[in-house]
């Protein structure tokens, strides 16, 4: 007697877009960081704040029956231009009916986590952009003595900078190998409750409060970061993500052929306010 699997072995299109949406969303995504929009335009017109955000900076008291004093913003006018970002593959036949599931999600998830990972490049282009402020790191964050590794002391220098500007910082973004020696210092280990333990897979966790920061952050780590600087932010002042079209797919089944699908997105991040980004360059120890 021959057994015959019961049931369809082909994927739907319905099937195939949860798969990849939910591939998509396991992983940490940067652009999760910034302010949203959704302007459905190829260019969008934006304006991109200075660090002197007016152009009077004192004297807003009046004597009474005068007038107020002339307060314009300063900013550039800028434009962005939309991307779209997306990609193909194909789940045959063969491995359709014979139920090949590891297959499916191998494929499945790879395409999502390209799409991913080119939004997130993207994403972190905007945030390392031009004109932001800069601060001078105390040592190296991996110093080969770990007692004389201070980030701590770098990330308050950050703060410090953005908060003059009136922002708040509320991320650090950082490579993993940046990340992975923070963690190992004996002055953060010491501040931070619960010590934090980071690793490399491009997913992030919340600090808790850090008496020498007096704040919560969120370690964003990306692999798009330099191994030899970090970025401090006030996420949702300093960058903003428009989405064009979300995350969506389609699907082509050919039978005895094969399920081809492709997933794309299309947007597009751009630096409004410099002010609200420190960037601490060389804090890798050179080799």
């Amino acid at each position: 007697m021959v057994y015959v699997a019961s049931g369809d072995n082909s994927l739907n299109a319905a099937e195939i877009d949860e798969m990849i949406k939910g591939f998509y969303e396991r992983s940490f995504n940067l652009v999760d960081l910034c302010t949203k929009t959704s302007i459905p335009s190829m260019t969008v017109q934006y304006y991109r704040e200075t660090v002197n955000l007016l152009s009077v900076q004192s004297g807003f008291f009046k004597a009474e029956g005068a007038e107020f004093r002339m307060a314009s913003p300063l900013y550039e006018k800028n434009t962005a231009y939309m991307r779209e970002m997306g990609l193909a593959d194909e789940i045959f036949h063969t491995d359709l009916i014979t139920n090949r599931i590891d297959i499916w999600a191998r494929k499945t998830a790879k395409v999502a986590e390209a799409i991913r990972a080119t939004v997130d490049s993207t994403v972190f282009d905007a945030f390392n952009g031009t004109g932001t402020q800069t601060a001078t790191r105390t040592t190296w964050w991996d110093n080969s003595s770990r007692s004389s590794r201070h980030p701590i002391d770098d990330l308050a220098a950050g703060i410090d900078l953005i908060s003059r500007v009136g922002g708040r910082a509320n991320a650090l973004i950082c490579s993993p190998y940046m990340a992975r020696f923070m963690g190992m210092s004996d002055d953060f280990k010491s501040t931070s409750s619960p010590a934090v333990a980071v690793n490399s897979t491009g997913e992030f966790q919340s600090v808790a409060w850090v008496p020498g920061i007096g704040r919560h952050l969120t370690i964003a780590v990306t692999n798009y970061a330099s191994d030899d600087a970090v970025l401090i932010a006030d996420t949702k002042k300093a960058v903003t993500w428009n989405d064009v079209e979300p995350l969506k797919s389609n699907t082509v089944i050919t039978p005895g052929v094969g399920t081809k699908f492709w997933a794309w997105r299309i947007g597009a991040a751009y630096l409004v306010n410099p002010g609200m980004v420190c960037k601490i360059s060389d804090t890798k120890e050179a080799p």
